[in-house]
């Protein structure tokens, strides 16, 4: 008897250990069974253009349009649905098995986020975390516009002309991935031409789109050549020079210059000499200038020299004087208006020896005296009849060059 009772305890108390263990499979069960029971999973892939991978800059696709697909897979149980946005699922394949795909296009330009997730037929449903994508789009080229406020020139001519390179500007705008670059913008051509045109060159957006010249602005004038010299400048051959001081000249009197410009044409009213003026005795320099349409211009000295009128001369031509006296010479210098010494110069002139008789080749300085010039030719070195000349001169040394101001001569003086 005492042996049966210790079987039964033995049983119950098996009993009570397997029931416990019982408790603990059921518990290892359900925990295997929650965790077999995980959430889906679902992956995005780009599939096309260029396998998949962007076809222009900054990963941005510039050929559309751009195709994925969408896979999903459990398992535990079967994808009851594939869900995706902003984008449209089509050829959705293999629901209700462990996995299921669908494909999407997207065919507008823009940066889109696609985002989707699966759902299982589990009791309750389970749903994967989301999977996202980003896919840029861009297919159009930047629009360029002209901005002709921006329209510049390095040397501005007259006339309408630029006389140096000339700058046009542009605008640009790209509504996707935006413009690869400043705005606005300007273009140059240093080309000559009376109807040049500056196209807008490339303008390209982030995604590697570009427009060149899609703009073309102008026609416009530029010419920066100087026209050509061709004559001049001439002064009339009368009156002779030099010109006498505080001359008054006739209308229309005055030096001529010409040329000629192949491109813009020569500018006829800007094309000529200053007046001729007579206030300043010894070589006079003005500045001529030859012009063309555009207002390049270059230039070309004019030289002339204006001096004295010569009178109250003395002695006579066809005198005569003795072997061993002297010849008393005199002279005065005048203005046009006939006043003697008119610029005060004559002791100056006489000082610097700038006025001078010479016969038979000896050169004699003249002195000033009040308001004429007077010098004594010595006859010692003269031969007795034997007629000479004398020859008086008013000059200024100008560099290294003698100008004459005024000059004359005293014929057949005789030796007795």
């Amino acid at each position: 008897m005492a042996s049966r009772k210790r079987g039964r305890r033995r049983v119950a108390a098996i009993a009570t250990t397997l029931s416990v263990m019982g408790v603990l499979v059921v518990q290892a069960v359900l925990a295997s069974s929650a965790s077999a029971a995980s959430d889906p999973t679902v992956s995005i892939s780009l599939t096309s253009p260029n396998g998949g991978v962007p076809d222009g800059s900054n990963g941005w696709f510039v050929t559309g349009p751009v195709d994925g697909t969408v896979t999903a897979h459990s398992d535990a149980a079967n994808i009851a649905s594939i869900e995706c946005g902003p984008v449209s699922l089509s050829n959705v394949q293999n629901l209700g098995t462990p996995d299921a795909s669908a494909d999407f296009s997207i065919t507008s330009d823009g940066d889109v986020t696609v985002t989707c997730t699966a759902t299982d037929d589990a009791d309750p449903a389970n749903t994967s975390d989301p999977a996202s994508q980003e896919v840029k789009l861009d297919t159009v080229a930047p629009t360029v516009a002209r901005n002709a406020p921006g329209d510049s020139c390095t040397l501005n001519g007259t006339n309408g002309w630029c006389r140096g390179t000339k700058s046009a500007g542009f605008t640009a705008t790209d509504a996707t991935s935006g413009l690869n670059g400043t705005n606005p913008f300007t273009q140059s051509s240093a080309t000559e031409g009376s109807a040049i045109t500056i196209g807008s060159g490339t303008v390209c957006d982030n995604a590697g789109n570009c427009s060149t010249d899609a703009v073309i602005a102008g026609p416009f004038k530029t010419d920066h050549t100087n026209p050509v010299l061709d004559s001049g400048p001439t002064l009339p051959k009368k009156p002779k020079q030099p010109y006498i001081l505080n001359q008054t000249f006739s209308p229309g009197f005055g030096a001529v210059v010409s040329g000629h410009d192949d491109l813009s044409g020569i500018n006829l009213a800007q094309t000529k000499c200053p007046a001729i003026t007579s206030t300043v005795t010894g070589t006079n320099t003005k500045t001529c200038t030859v012009t063309d349409i555009a207002g390049n211009q270059i230039t070309a000295p004019l030289s002339y020299v204006v001096g004295y009128t010569m009178d109250s001369i003395s002695p006579l031509s066809n005198s005569s004087f003795s072997k061993g006296t002297s010849i008393p010479v005199s002279f005065t210098l005048r203005d046009a208006n006939s006043i003697a010494n008119p610029d005060g110069a004559g002791s100056s002139i006489a000082a610097a020896c700038h006025a001078t008789a010479s016969i038979n080749k000896h050169v004699y300085c003249a002195s000033f005296v009040t308001d004429h010039f007077e010098v004594s030719i010595p006859t010692n070195a003269l031969k007795i009849g034997k007629a000479y000349t004398i020859k008086l001169n008013v000059f200024v040394i100008e560099g290294s060059a003698q100008t004459s101001l005024a000059s004359a001569s005293i014929q057949k003086i005789h030796i007795t």
